[in-house]
């Protein structure tokens, strides 16, 4: 409400152009610098935000809090948390970073997000009173019918998550055990990063990968923060050696943001989730110490 009330005073075409335009400006002044020397275009045209800007949609702003949480929380924790915490107006994009915060004894973080949601919620409520929190719920009764209607297919194309993939050939039930498989694996992935590394950047490009494929609730235009585990495969490769496929690897992940959600439809089925896969199976091999290998069980012993 803070960010849309300003807006509220404008024609909406000119609404629209302003949120586009200072939303890819915050987010590529925060992205940026997780680029590494010579990839700062790479980031300027990245497909994912473009889907952001095309919507109108939060995915900057998103992308700038997480992107920036990550970049921020081995010199800045407190401002870290505080930037996590922020994502209280977007909750399923911060799934993974409790977990991942708690796992790295992020603790100064930790009371820097709670702090920082609670003030936010204090001041909407201070600012906009009760009446627009009572009314949120209503929100539910829109999505909620557009998934009833006999159009709900593309409903559940347009979302990027293994659930709304598997919601179309699997069923409520199954859609619901194969997402809740998938969180629980990201999850684990997420809290055994910091056993390979103490680097926040890291361990941060995994949690931020697996957030992509751990959330049961996500869109195309939600997905500007991957740009932080792409370029961050990127600066590794380019510090050390590029393996013979990483590459073609890597411009498909950076592509798939906007490709998967253009296939979707014609497809019948949304793709993303494999890129999403991809990437966190990318990160997960470049962490120090890494076999090469996706494989729990080392980490478990």
């Amino acid at each position: 409400m803070f960010v849309a009330a300003p807006l509220g005073l404008m024609s909406y075409p000119a609404a629209w152009l302003a949120f586009a335009a200072i939303g890819w400006g915050i987010w590529f002044a925060v992205s940026r610098h997780a680029a590494p020397r010579g990839l700062v275009l790479a980031v300027l045209a990245f497909p994912g935000a473009y889907l952001a800007a095309s919507h109108a949609q939060t995915g900057f702003i998103t992308g700038a809090l997480l992107v920036g949480g990550v970049l921020l929380l081995g010199r800045r924790p407190w401002l870290a948390g505080a930037l996590f915490g922020a994502l209280v107006i977007k909750p399923h994009l911060a799934l993974m970073v409790p977990l991942w915060l708690l796992a790295g004894r992020q603790w100064r973080a930790l009371a820097g997000g709670a702090l920082s949601a609670a003030l936010l919620c204090l001041a909407s409520l201070a600012a906009f009173g009760w009446q627009t929190w009572a009314a949120w719920p209503q929100a539910f009764a829109v999505s909620r019918e557009l998934m009833a209607q006999g159009s709900a297919a593309e409903f559940w194309l347009r979302m990027c998550t293994p659930y709304a993939a598997l919601r179309l050939f699997a069923g409520p039930g199954g859609a619901l055990a194969g997402q809740a498989v998938l969180t629980l694996l990201c999850a684990v992935l997420t809290m055994l990063a910091w056993r390979r590394t103490r680097d926040a950047q890291a361990t941060g490009a995994i949690m931020l990968a697996a957030t992509a494929l751990g959330s049961p609730y996500l869109f195309s235009y939600d997905l500007p923060f991957l740009i932080q585990p792409v370029m961050w495969i990127a600066g590794q490769a380019l510090a050390g050696s590029w393996r013979a496929w990483e590459k073609p690897a890597i411009i498909v992940l950076w592509l798939s943001p906007l490709a998967t959600r253009a296939l979707a439809l014609p497809l019948g089925i949304n793709l993303m989730p494999l890129a999403a896969a991809g990437l966190v199976a990318l990160v997960w091999m470049r962490l120090p110490n890494a076999s090469g290998k996706l494989s729990l069980a080392s980490e478990l012993d």
